[in-house]
């Protein structure tokens, strides 16, 4: 029996978006977890390789390895055009026949694609982004959590640093497992559209997959609010713990607490019972939609969460405001009594590694709040006339967040343990991924050795004066203070 025209076209369209769905989707995830590897392995292992090798054979080491980073980008940032060149399936139509009269069944065949595996393609993308932030985040916790040996293992005894960055990348892991299920479960879902023909598949998962949602939502806020109580924190650390600073962050931590617990409230609270049977009566496609809209928004959903985001942008904002104050009057104190200015100490290369990093954290949270109301960055997936699919920097921010808040904690969990560092001659500024590793492998001088302020570059300063303007402390539990001694060198030490 002859088949019906266009339905030959119908099937190739239907088998190559399904295994683009399957193995296409695999593929590009497991090389975006490489490259985010990678992107932190060659310039950490580079770092590493420079300080601790003399011989001209680093210079040669060096040079292959960036030279071979930036090759693999090329060949991922091209992998990443044809898959999107796939899934908008440009690549499939020198392949279908050239048939007029089943020109109105081939355009049929392709709507009915682009509508069922829209949603798909939506979600993937932002999962892509994810995954490659997860990779990087698993270099840095395999070397924050490596078993530490002699020294570094009393600089770590005592420390929460290794319990708060296991629970955060714990969250990490399980955002990016529950996101690589909710895509499992979207992709699977197009099965079911002969069941519910008038529900997109995305609809139907939403239906079934409604606890995933939701725990993506709970562990983005979780996340959310731990990095946010590590920047007060180091804002404490910089105020030397003072009461003023300890209640300021105290009164925004409880508050970003509060919103998160009411914004989740809120999506578990919505009558999605009433929902769910209005759709299988055929009632209310559109609250449905704009429920799995919320679920997929967490922030953006209601006004509670529009409160806690707004809220974290504000407190990472005073914060890293609060730290940049407190670096510029130390740099003003330290110039009255130092006569060589030009030479930066270690307390001040510190501050501004928190004013930084602050900022660079600050600058995302804005354009995350920002990506709310307009449109960032807005790329369409241009499935097929008017089932067209777009992705915008919001929904890629919603996926990511959570690895890049384990990022910065990361980052800002390398200034918590014990360590000594002596200030340099003409230090220029360090990448703070160089600090990172500087404080984690007990790297905090260069194998040259120290060098410091001499005892000649102080003039007047008295034990008190010297005291206030670099008394960090770094462990709130412990009380342990780092001082400066006016002698022949200017180190930065915390005592037991």
């Amino acid at each position: 029996m002859a088949q019906p025209a266009g339905s030959i076209e119908a099937a190739i369209i239907e088998a190559f978006s399904a295994d683009t769905a399957e193995s296409g989707v695999k593929l590009i995830l497991v090389e975006s977890f490489m490259m985010g590897m990678l992107c932190a392995s060659i310039p950490l292992g580079s770092y590493m390789i420079w300080i601790k090798l003399r011989s001209a054979s680093r210079v040669s080491f060096f040079v292959v390895s960036w030279i071979t980073l930036v090759v693999l980008i090329v060949h991922w940032a091209l992998s990443l055009q044809h898959f999107v060149s796939m899934i908008e399936t440009r690549t499939l139509f020198p392949l279908i026949p050239n048939s007029p009269h089943s020109a109105s069944a081939l355009d049929d065949a392709l709507n009915l694609n682009g509508s069922t595996y829209g949603p798909v393609w939506q979600f993937v993308l932002p999962l892509v982004t994810e995954t490659a932030l997860f990779g990087f985040s698993t270099v840095l916790f395999a070397i924050l959590g490596r078993r530490p040996t002699g020294s570094q293992w009393n600089t770590l005894s005592g420390s929460p640093i290794p319990i708060l960055a296991l629970v955060m990348y714990t969250a990490s892991l399980a955002h990016w497992a529950v996101s690589v299920r909710y895509y499992l479960r979207v992709k699977d879902a197009q099965t079911a559209r002969n069941e519910h023909p008038s529900v997109s598949p995305a609809i139907i998962v939403v239906l079934t997959e409604r606890q995933s949602l939701l725990a993506l939502a709970a562990l983005l806020s979780a996340n959310v609010v731990l990095s946010d109580a590590i920047v007060l924190w180091r804002m404490c650390i910089a105020w030397n713990n003072k009461r003023p600073a300890i209640a300021f962050g105290a009164l925004l931590i409880t508050a970003i607490l509060a919103l998160n617990i009411g914004s989740i409230r809120a999506l578990v609270m919505v009558p999605y019972g009433d929902l769910a049977y209005d759709v299988r009566q055929g009632y209310n496609h559109a609250d449905l939609t704009q429920y799995a809209a919320s679920l997929a928004n967490p922030y953006h959903s209601n006004h509670i969460g529009l409160a806690a985001a707004f809220l974290s942008l504000a407190s990472n904002f005073c914060a890293t405001a609060l730290v940049g104050v407190k670096a510029w009057l130390y740099r003003r104190q330290i110039g009255d009594h130092v006569r060589s200015t030009s030479r930066r100490t270690a307390a001040e290369r510190l501050l501004e590694l928190l004013v930084d990093s602050g900022t660079l954290y600050t600058a995302i949270w804005v354009l995350y709040c920002v990506s709310f109301f307009r449109p960032i960055t807005n790329y369409t997936i241009e499935l097929f006339l008017s089932i067209d699919v777009e992705v915008t920097a919001v929904d890629h921010l919603n996926a990511a967040m959570a690895q890049i808040t384990a990022r910065f904690f990361s980052l800002e969990s390398t200034l918590s343990p014990k360590y000594k560092c002596s200030s340099e001659n003409g230090g220029q500024a360090i990448y703070p991924l160089m600090i990172f590793i500087f404080m984690v492998l007990d790297k905090t001088h260069h194998s040259r050795g120290p060098r410091a302020l001499r005892a000649g570059d102080w003039s007047e300063v008295d034990k008190d004066d010297d005291a206030e303007m670099v008394a960090f402390d770094t462990d709130v539990n412990a009380g342990r203070h780092a001082t400066f001694e006016p002698h022949s060198a200017v180190t930065l030490s915390y005592d037991s």
